[in-house]
């Protein structure tokens, strides 16, 4: 038999499998046509919801790729062979009817995967072939590790404690979000779990730990379905009976299963569990994009469904003004209004307003900035997917800027893009999460310090989101490209605050793979304090928003919020920072007891106000937890460093170096370490934004003019 000879596709065509029917163990058999998609577009936009059965249709399959080999194969009505991989071969022997032939639509298969000119334009058609698919088949795998089991624990994990009236917030999102009344709780045996613990739950972990969910592409092919089916081995359910076990509840205030690693194995250090708390999210945020797809009614947001995916986009009234700069020669100062954004003559960007809300009714709900930072907990084979797999969901996708090119790099499309996306609104944000840093970007050298590497582990809470600064105050974001110089160069207006002098080493990262996190703490309150005591005078010098040293070095370590920011409960009063910094200071061994003697005086002290010795060590214990568990979470990629001369002390980026740079960008919420470029002279790379305690809330540019040119690379 001979291979399969692809023929070349029209630019709105696109390929059909046509798969026969046949029982589970029987070979595979389909043939390819070619159909033009607008017909079925126009079909689907007769249908606001679901299509009928009667409509003239197909489905859609949504699968992981898994290995390059293709040891299987498909043999056409012709007698040709179309080779495929392990995984598609078992996806199509799962979805094959037996009584009658199936019209899908497999990527690897319908798009000739030799050709990288036809996987360019099929990329821009796949918004509409997957929102005018009757449905989206998502097959999963095949049952492993309990997954039927799993799968019916789920569907019964929620509808047990949905109903609950603790969790009558919950249930009104999820019944808003899926269009349909959630039942009272069952009973009888229709209401019984596991215990907590239990291995069974295990299974549930794994389950959601498959790697379907960790797919790039997985995003706009479960968005812009109409409907997901969701097939794993022989268990199919509707997305919605799975969906809502992944939504935070009151009570139980966590789900029964544990988080487990990518083998599957339970996770036992603080690193691995963090790092997959996204394993719990991923879903979620799927399901609930999907229901900002369809209407806006949650644009207010939710405490179920607010802001983790970023459908909504952002708060105008929470942000400052931005003004995007253009291509342009030698003066990067080119403010202007947003109302009259026509660019200068010749330029080679002239951008669409941020006001442009025009909607295209198909499911477009935000822009490829927002998609990009929102969905960052996934994998690609081809790095270049994490930026092309979610152009059918943007609303700027269909750009000439942003259309796929295999034929580059990911360097190459990385920059494109960035050079793009930095004239889209809050653009800004992709500076918080770039830098050289190796916990951001590796350090390549011939990667843009100012672009974040989407291949690199996702930071989930910026410095600006965690301080909710706003260090630049209310300057407008400028930059600008020269058109002589590199591509990778960009010119930014900030403000040089410091220079770093000293490096304290802590918090450690390494903190985050002890079985003990609190006493690596408690360790580097120790080291922290011999350090300042080789400086003399700092503890108690006065630092430059009046408190003493000590006081600024403990609310940089635990970004501290000053009265009438964040809630009450963010807020750690002075007193409590310096008893538990006294308590973890007062013994350099590993020990958080307050009854040990070295302990004495403070126990003392708290006594004074009447209390018992039993009460005093309680209260001491509280208080070194409570700066604990501020500095233990947030901390893993920041060190504290003292500026030039002491007067400034901040959390910067790991592998920030003494002689590196503290600057204040224009528009920008967080500060930066910059290092001078030792490729290009008079250039500059980004570390990583910091948190400097005294300039988060714009003290550093108060009546600054004129602020200095940056070349940054």
């Amino acid at each position: 038999m001979s291979e399969y000879k692809y023929t070349p596709l029209g630019e709105r065509d696109f390929r059909l499998l046509s798969l026969a029917a046949g029982r589970f163990d029987d070979a595979l058999q389909g043939d390819l046509i070619t159909r033009p998609i607008d017909s079925y577009v126009e079909e689907a936009s007769k249908h606001e919801h679901e299509l009928p059965e009667s409509a003239d249709s197909y489905e859609a399959i949504s699968y992981v790729w898994g290995s390059n080999e293709k040891p299987h194969h498909i043999t056409t009505s012709a007698g040709a062979k179309i080779p495929i991989t392990e995984s598609l071969y078992l996806c199509l022997k799962r979805v094959r009817l037996e009584d009658r032939t199936r019209l899908v639509w497999a990527d690897a298969l319908c798009i000739n995967q030799a050709d990288g000119k036809e996987k360019e334009t099929q990329i821009m058609l796949m918004h509409d072939i997957y929102l005018s698919a009757q449905r989206v088949l998502a097959y999963l795998g095949e049952e492993a590790d309990g997954s039927s089991e799993a799968m019916e624990l789920i569907e019964r994990y929620w509808r047990v404690h949905i109903p609950d009236p603790l969790n009558a917030g919950a249930r009104a999102f999820a019944e808003d979000l899926l269009g349909a009344p959630i039942p009272d709780a069952p009973t009888g045996a229709g209401a019984e779990l596991p215990p907590v613990g239990a291995d069974k739950w295990l299974s549930v972990s794994r389950f959601w730990n498959r790697a379907w969910f960790r797919r790039v592409w997985i995003v706009q092919e479960f968005i812009l379905a109409r409907d997901v089916m969701m097939m794993c081995g022989e268990k199919t359910v509707n997305w919605s009976q799975l969906w809502p076990g992944t939504i935070a509840l009151e009570e139980p205030e966590n789900p029964p299963w544990p988080l487990v690693d990518a083998k599957g194995e339970e996770i036992e250090s603080a690193a691995e569990l963090m790092a997959n708390m996204a394993q719990r999210l991923r879903f979620y945020q799927l399901g609930a994009m999907r229901g900002n797809t369809r209407s806006h009614e949650h644009e207010g947001g939710h405490e179920h469904g607010g802001g983790c995916c970023g459908g909504d986009g952002h708060d105008d009234d929470d942000h400052h003004d931005h003004d995007h700069g253009h291509e342009h020669g030698d003066d990067c100062d080119h403010d202007h209004d947003h109302d009259h954004e026509e660019g200068a003559d010749g330029d080679e960007g002239e951008w669409e307003s941020e006001d442009d809300d025009e909607d295209d009714g198909g499911k477009r709900s935000t822009d490829l900035l927002n998609l990009l930072m929102s969905f960052r907990e996934v994998d690609a084979t081809d790095p270049r997917d994490l930026y092309f797999a979610l152009l059918g969901l943007a609303l700027d996708g269909d750009r000439e800027e942003f259309r796929p090119d295999y034929s580059a790099t990911f360097e190459q499309t990385a920059l494109r893009f960035g050079r793009t996306l930095l004239h889209e609104p809050f653009s800004e944000e992709l500076l918080d999460h770039a830098g050289i840093a190796e916990k951001h970007n590796g350090a390549t050298a011939n990667f843009p310090s100012w672009l974040p590497d989407f291949r690199r582990p996702w930071r989930r809470m910026t410095v600006a989101d965690a301080a909710e600064s706003e260090a630049a105050g209310e300057t407008d974001f400028d930059f600008g490209f020269d058109p002589n110089a590199e591509e990778d160069e960009l010119l930014l207006k900030g403000i040089k605050v410091d220079t770093i002098e000293h490096m304290s080493g802590v918090p450690r990262a390494a903190h985050l793979h002890a079985d003990h996190p609190s006493l690596w703490v408690k360790r580097d309150m120790v080291t922290l304090s011999q350090l300042l005591s080789n400086i003399p005078g700092f503890e108690d010098s006065k630092y430059p928003t009046g408190e003493t040293g000590l006081e600024a070095i403990l609310r940089a370590l635990t970004f501290f919020r000053t009265e009438g920011e964040g809630s009450e409960e963010d807020e750690i009063p002075a007193t409590t920072l310096k008893l538990a910094w006294r308590f973890c200071t007062a013994v350099e061994e590993d020990d958080l007891d307050a009854a040990r003697p070295e302990r004495d005086i403070l126990r003392k002290e708290i006594m004074m106000s009447g209390c018992t010795a039993q009460e005093a060590n309680e209260a001491l214990e509280a208080a070194a937890q409570v700066l604990i568990n501020r500095i233990f979470p947030m901390r893993a990629a920041l060190d504290l460093v003292l500026a030039k001369g002491g007067k400034y002390v901040a959390m910067v980026p790991e592998g920030s170096e003494a002689g590196d740079e503290v600057w204040v960008m224009k528009g920008c919420n967080a500060p930066f370490v910059l290092r001078k470029s030792g490729e290009r002279e008079g250039m500059r790379r980004i570390v990583g934004a910091a948190y400097v305690y005294g300039i988060m809330d714009g003290e550093a540019v108060e009546g600054i003019e004129e602020f200095a040119a940056v070349s940054i690379h």
